[in-house]
């Protein structure tokens, strides 16, 4: 039966008070850390329901008091709440005084979130679960069981195993990633080799490595430092023109347009035109030179300012915003771009 998801509700039931216990305490940083496990535990639970569960619950037609938007606009809520319950969080990090009273304010916010949550969570007891068991064979329901229940326990699994370990800090994270970009800036390097000597590559190998440059360097690690990373020097004191944070802006700016000239060499690679791969080369070997410093400078200038002037309250929410984007990409989607970084080192670089 879907009653047993059920359970997952109790789960973050739990998770929501243990993160009202630290706030309670007044431990802002554990009450972030434990806000931002529940929030990706509940995105974990919401997100099959989005795009699995709903889709089938509409075979049942009209139900009162259950329609679609409904339980979607609840879901909508919910991340508007937890968006401003990070920020006031953000907040009493910031700017200590009236501690009490912000903190009071605050409970009288989520005391309304956990009123819609309670109704939500009725509304999915006594109306969706029931509906979907009615409406689904066994062997469906099991199946589409078995794809809900893995999101929400990849989720647990993961974050179970964060709490036994020693979880790196924001710069130990991106320069973890430099390492795993450069494993694919390898196999882009061989790649070109190859195509200047006359070889042949097969045309997704190229897409392949567009791809990931794509979403992985720019979306997922760029993403990071110029949304989270670049503002928060500038909070402490690291200008933004003239300084390092402007060269790295700027250099992430040529490195799209780079990129974008090897996205259009690929497609014209695949559609076998005669220029496509002089062009792919050219962008591909601008870009190549251009990490190549782009990293160093992080490496060896930027990430040595970061670690010196933020404190450990401000890492620690850096890391935890960058959950946030990975969060968004999806769960286990670094995990895979990481693996692929490797099996393009592996089979192309030289």
């Amino acid at each position: 039966s879907f009653l047993a998801l059920l359970r997952v509700h109790e789960r973050l039931n739990e998770l929501f008070l243990r993160h009202q216990e630290a706030l309670l305490e007044q431990d802002i940083a554990r009450a972030r850390e434990r806000l931002a496990v529940y929030e990706q535990e509940l995105l974990a639970h919401m997100r099959p329901e989005e795009d699995i569960l709903l889709p089938v619950y509409a075979r049942a037609g009209a139900i009162p008091g259950g329609p679609i938007e409904l339980f979607l606009g609840e879901h909508r809520k919910m991340r508007e709440f937890l968006e401003r319950f990070r920020m006031a969080l953000a907040e009493l990090e910031v700017h200590p005084a009236d501690r009490r009273r912000r903190i009071l304010r605050l409970f009288d916010e989520q005391t309304m979130f956990k009123h819609l949550v309670e109704h939500h969570d009725l509304r999915e007891r006594n109306i969706l679960y029931p509906t979907l068991d009615r409406i689904t064979t066994e062997a469906e329901r099991r199946e589409l069981l078995r794809r809900c229940l893995d999101a929400t326990l990849n989720a647990w699994t993961y974050n179970e195993h964060r709490r036994s370990v020693s979880m790196p800090g924001p710069i130990e994270i991106l320069t973890h990633e430099h390492r795993i970009i450069e494993r694919a800036l390898r196999a882009l390097r061989g790649v070109c080799q190859r195509l200047e000597h006359g070889a042949s590559v097969p045309a997704d190998v190229l897409a392949q490595l567009v791809r990931f440059i794509q979403t992985f360097a720019d979306r997922c690690h760029h993403g990071k430092e110029e949304k989270h990373l670049f503002p928060t020097l500038q909070e402490h004191g690291v200008p933004r023109e003239g300084g390092p944070i402007g060269v790295m802006l700027q250099e992430h700016e040529l490195g799209r347009g780079f990129v974008r000239e090897m996205a259009e060499a690929a497609s014209a690679y695949e559609r076998g035109e005669s220029d496509a791969t002089s062009r792919f080369v050219s962008a591909a070997q601008s870009y190549l030179d251009l990490l190549a410093q782009h990293i160093y400078k992080e490496d060896h200038v930027l990430f040595p300012i970061a670690e010196n002037v933020l404190d450990a309250s401000t890492k620690a929410a850096l890391v935890e915003a960058f959950e946030r984007e990975e969060a968004a990409l999806g769960l286990g989607t670094h995990e895979q771009y990481e693996a692929t970084a490797s099996e393009l080192e592996k089979a192309w670089a030289t």
